[in-house]
Parts: C-alpha cells; sequence; structure tokens
C-alpha cells in the first residue's frame, strides 16, 4: 500500500509525525509516536504535541500551522528552556514536519516553515508555536534600529558585550507577601555595581523571568507575580540598566580601552538638538 492510499483509508492508515526544528547546528526533534524514534537516521524523542491543519490566509501569502506542546513533559520544557536561553539570539527556528505510516514506512515532507511568534496559555503549561511558511520570508521586514539617545542593545545581550554571570547574584526566597509582588530573600543582597532596577529576577533552569522594579534591604519588587517560584526556591537577581551612557560608563569591561562598557553603547546621545531649518546654518550649533 502506497502512502497517499494509506493516508485516504479509513481503517489502514495509521500516520505518526516528527517536528525538526532547526536554528544554525541547533536542531531540537520530537514525535507524537508514544516511543522514541528513528526517522532519517536521527532520533525523535516523543512528546505530547498538537498541530493545527495549515491554514491560508488571503493577506498573506502561503499557509501557517500551529504548534502546541504540554510543558509538563520533560523534553518540551527542555526545549523551551533552551529556545529562550539561546535559539533566539542565533537565528530563526525553521519547522519541518514529516508524516508516516507506521505500518509501511511510506513518509512524505508534509509541511515546511518557520516560527513567527509563540504564546504561553493554560497557567503556562502549554506552549503554542505559530509557524509561517516559507512564502512568508519574502514579506517580512528587516532588522533596523531606532534612532535615539537611549542604546538599542539587549541588556547582555551580544552587542552589549556583559555577561550576566558577572552581575548576577543566587540566593533563595524567605517569603513572598500577598500581592505576589515583594519576595523577601533570605541572603543580604549586595549594593549593585549600577543598579537592580530594570534587572531580572529568575529561578535557575526555568523559563520565566520578571524586570526588577525596586529593592530595599532584601526586598525586591518586580513587575508581576512568578507563579512557578515557591518559598525556599533559589532565584537569581540581575542587575539592569537605563540603557543611558551614564549607566554604560558604570559598567566595568576589560575588553574595552576604558575598561568600560561605553565603547559599546548602541545610542546616539551626543545628535545635536537644533533643528537647522528653524536656524541658521552659519551659527554655531547650542
Amino acid at each position: 500500500m502506497t502512502y497517499q492510499s494509506a493516508d485516504i483509508s479509513v481503517e489502514d492508515g495509521n500516520p505518526i509525525e516528527y517536528y525538526l526544528f532547526t536554528a544554525g547546528a541547533i536542531r531540537e526533534r520530537f514525535t507524537n509516536a508514544h516511543e522514541e524514534k528513528t526517522f532519517l537516521l536521527e532520533q525523535y524523542l516523543p512528546v505530547e504535541v498538537q498541530r493545527s491543519q495549515p491554514r491560508v490566509n488571503q493577506d498573506e501569502p502561503g499557509s501557517s500551522v500551529e504548534i502546541t506542546l504540554t510543558l509538563t513533559d520533560p523534553n518540551s520544557r527542555e526545549f523551551a528552556d533552551n529556545w529562550i536561553s539561546s535559539a533566539p539570539e542565533v537565528s530563526r527556528y525553521k519547522v519541518t514536519i514529516y508524516r508516516q505510516m507506521v505500518d509501511d514506512g511510506g513518509a512524505i515532507t508534509y509541511w515546511i516553515g518557520f516560527v513567527s511568534s509563540a504564546r504561553y496559555n493554560e497557567k503556562g503549561l502549554k506552549l503554542t508555536i505559530l509557524c509561517k511558511s516559507l512564502d512568508n520570508l519574502f514579506t517580512l521586514q528587516g532588522p533596523r534600529k531606532n534612532w535615539g539617545t537611549v542604546c538599542n542593545h539587549k541588556h547582555y545581550g551580544n552587542e552589549c558585550g556583559l555577561a550576566v554571570n558577572d552581575f548576577d547574584f543566587t540566593t533563595t526566597v524567605a517569603s513572598i507577601d500577598a500581592s505576589g509582588l515583594v519576595y523577601t530573600l533570605t541572603d543580604t543582597v549586595p549594593a549593585p555595581v549600577v543598579r537592580w532596577e530594570g534587572g531580572i529576577m529568575t529561578r535557575p533552569g526555568r523559563f520565566e523571568s520578571r524586570m526588577l522594579v525596586s529593592r530595599s534591604g532584601n526586598d525586591v519588587t518586580v513587575q508581576y507575580p512568578i507563579p512557578e517560584i515557591a518559598v525556599g526556591d533559589t532565584v537569581n537577581i540581575s542587575e539592569g540598566c537605563a540603557h543611558d551612557t551614564v549607566d554604560c560608563k558604570a559598567f566595568p569591561n576589560s575588553n574595552n580601552t576604558s575598561n568600560t562598557n561605553l565603547e559599546n553603547f548602541g545610542g546616539t546621545p551626543n545628535t545635536p538638538n537644533q533643528n537647522p531649518f528653524s536656524k541658521r546654518l552659519d551659527l554655531p550649533l547650542t
């Protein structure tokens, strides 16, 4: 029996699917089968995964598919952790879906595209990934930066050049107030090199994080609650940045001539604020 005849058969079809996510050298492989499978000489891990049928939108070319992973599954959760911590800094994930008939081994490449966006639902227990076909790549805008006095770089990102491990503090949670916003930490929070405000609080090895709004003694206030953090859990807090030249100059960086991070500043703080269309151009700028 061919794949096509088995696929349309009411009783003889027995398909399983393989999901291949690639980003640079990263290759994540999953299957909806009940056990680990070898496909095209690669191992695919069994996960609880669902997907929608490919949908066509008249406002854009190609098609789209939604893939939903259940994050109570350790393989899916590790994928989400690795994705957020590394892959977005490397490249966009490409997605390939294969379908195979278990009984006769026939297989096809069912759909190819890339990850467009993702969202968490059901109290963070599921991750739904919106994927678009390769036709949509031609409609995407290229990367661009805003022109302004503040820095455009992601704090601790590649262009920033600072290592988060040099400016974080690990401790445990002693108590959480009723609002879920104020976390009292067990160990004495040291004075920051620059500032704690605008930094990040997270649980090591987990994917959720929150911005630090303020710090007073051992109490830190976050932007909104973190349901997955409980009393006694280990947490990391990382220093923040105002994305101005003052903070950038205050962060030490031995890789730069000034021994500060100012050479990596991503804004244009020295842009003249005098409008040449309302002032004479032969006068000095003020």
